[in-house]
């Protein structure tokens, strides 16, 4: 069967963090101006609460890199203040910075005269701090914490000695594959996030609003659709971001679903492939980050996520990421990747740079949180993608993982968010033991339907002729993106063919 998508749908591709230098010609990247190569939070802003910190090099106390301040601000030139664009001050003097905010403020309770790090209202272990990520308690790090057990040898996995030490043949297999080293290229410039090129919207959008919507749970009688985007106050930025994007109206899950989002609801929302389903958690999660202030601080080594995505497939998560980055783009929330098959060394450098927003499959994820490298205290969302099939084919025990994991804010103190294209009953049982008692079930279209926009056709052929029909129908489409589907037995002939 082959298949031709259209309509609405993610975006697709890989994504690279690149120098900010990059993304914006006009920065002066010369030294002394908080420039350099390591990241893509600097060179036109400094970030974190020492101020002059810019892609990842210090550059001391001083200020120089555009305007650090107690949490990060990003923008202005090196002697402009970045709230007002005017020379002559920076920001922590502007007659026009916000009450409670500014350098010197504190990001959590807005008070003047300390830091979030001294804060008394700071949450127990949370914000990269001075805090235990296993115990939670201050004073003491993760490695001298007296509730952390015994480290074990890897090899024998006996206490007392390391595997250096280790008097125990190693048994592993000499013709094993070794550590993946497989950096990927990922391109999130500006001018990748916003290619006029890439397909934002079907030719059949406007159909979508005469789509069926059904919203059910308590109170969902007060849940109002909106109509556009300027509806809710996303600021001046996202809107923005959401207008370059090539986003004139919300589909109708966005329409329902952004409300009940940002009204601080759970969840559950069964809508069609292509319906616009990313962009309706992405945009109320940078939204309320921003407002809020990210928890998380590129000074720690333990990051610590205000949003956790969780995806079944790494192609789901890059595009998901993309599409974060996009809506993110030149605001304070960072989203990094997480997935198997690249090297984690480089994937866990990525997020120790800044990560507001972590997007990855279970397995991956599961590694940097067990290892110290992601904290889940901070979570205010967990986002499961393609929910039906995270539960039901295999992945329950890794999604318990997290939902349980130290740390973690239990139901009442977070927000779940369950989207797919499919919600059989049985699945729609489990995820219930994730949600608060009071979510809202969404259902756009006829649950469970194929999608209208793909052209579905079963061509019977002979085992000789099978080469030269796929030719002849992918010469016949071939201005669209094509997707083959075959039997397991069949897909490498296919993928040799097809490479040619």
């Amino acid at each position: 069967m082959i298949t031709t998508p259209m309509g609405f749908g993610r975006g697709r591709g890989a994504a690279k963090a690149k120098p900010s230098g990059e993304l914006f010609k006009n920065i002066d990247t010369s030294p002394g101006a908080g420039q350099s190569s390591s990241s893509n939070s600097g060179g036109f802003g400094g970030s974190g609460n020492l101020g002059g910190q810019s892609n990842g090099g210090w550059n001391g106390a001083s200020s120089s890199g555009g305007g650090g301040g107690s949490f990060g601000g990003r923008g202005g030139s090196d002697s402009g203040c970045r709230i007002c664009h005017e020379e002559g001050h920076f920001a922590r003097e502007c007659p026009q910075k916000p009450a409670g905010g500014g350098d010197s403020g504190c990001r959590i309770c807005h008070e003047e005269g300390h830091f979030a790090r001294e804060c008394p209202q700071k949450p127990a272990g949370g914000g990269g701090g001075s805090g235990c990520r296993v115990c939670g308690e201050e004073g003491h790090f993760a490695r001298e914490c007296p509730s952390k057990g015994e480290e074990k040898c890897f090899r024998c996995q006996q206490t007392g000695h390391r595997v250096a030490d280790c008097t125990e043949p190693d048994n592993r297999d000499p013709n094993a594959p070794g550590p993946v080293t497989y950096v990927p290229t990922e391109d999130v410039s500006e001018n990748a996030l916003f290619d006029s090129t890439r397909l934002t919207a079907g030719i059949n959008f406007k159909k979508y609003k005469n789509i069926p919507c059904k919203v059910t749970g308590p109170g969902s009688e007060l849940v109002k659709a909106i109509d556009s985007f300027a509806q809710l106050n996303l600021g001046d930025q996202l809107q923005r971001n959401i207008a370059r994007s090539g986003y004139k109206e919300p589909t109708p899950v966005q329409k329902w679903a952004l409300p009940i989002i940002c009204a601080g609801k759970d969840i559950m929302a069964c809508a069609q492939t292509g319906s616009g389903k990313t962009a309706a958690f992405v945009l109320p999660m940078i939204n309320i980050i921003n407002n809020s202030g990210p928890s998380s601080s590129e000074f720690s080594s333990t990051q610590t996520p205000d949003a956790m995505v969780i995806t079944p497939t790494r192609e789901l998560a890059m595009q998901i990421h993309k599409e974060t980055s996009k809506f993110a783009f030149s605001t304070m929330c960072q989203a990094q990747l997480a997935y198997g098959g690249a090297a984690v060394m480089h994937q866990r450098s990525c997020i120790r740079r800044g990560c507001n927003i972590v997007i990855g499959t279970p397995g991956r994820l599961k590694q940097f949180v067990n290892d110290g490298t992601i904290g889940l205290q901070n979570i205010k969302f967990f986002v499961l993608d393609e929910a039906d099939r995270m539960l039901d084919m295999g992945f329950q025990s890794d999604i318990d993982f997290f939902a349980r994991a130290p740390g973690m804010p239990d139901k009442t103190r977070r927000q779940t968010l369950l989207f797919s294209a499919t919600f059989p009953e049985e699945v729609q049982q489990i995820a219930k033991t994730f949600l608060k008692d009071n979510y809202q079930f969404l259902t756009v279209g006829i649950v469970g339907s194929a999608q209208t926009d793909v052209s579905q056709q079963v061509l019977e052929v002979d085992g000789r002729s099978k080469t030269s029909k796929v030719k002849e129908v992918l010469d016949g489409i071939s201005k669209y993106s094509n997707l083959v589907s075959v039997k397991n037995y069949f897909l490498s002939f296919i993928k040799i063919f097809l490479s040619r």
